[in-house]
């Protein structure tokens, strides 16, 4: 899955009424954005099925890098530096 169609799956997901279930039986691969879509659909409720090994162990090694990690944002220094802080 990659950008256009994480698109497409939260253009379908949200035109759906009651209980998403992912079947993920035929989704071999996926980059950031698709993981981060079926990460989001998760978090919102959806239901997750079949998804082969690898595809669960890069959802979960993401939901740990997110719970793990201090996210980075960008503050405005003087002149037109930007300098990453930890929130």
């Amino acid at each position: 899955m990659e950008g256009a169609d994480a698109g497409e799956l939260l253009d379908v997901a949200g035109s759906v009424t009651g209980m998403i279930v992912l079947d993920l039986s035929e989704l071999r691969s996926a980059d950031k954005l698709g993981l981060s879509t079926i990460r989001q659909l998760l978090n919102n409720g959806a239901e997750m099925r079949h998804a082969h090994g690898y595809l669960q162990f890069l959802l979960d090694a993401e939901e740990a890098c997110e719970n793990e990690v201090p996210k980075l944002t960008l503050r405005k220094t003087t002149g037109n530096q930007c300098k990453p802080k930890l929130d």
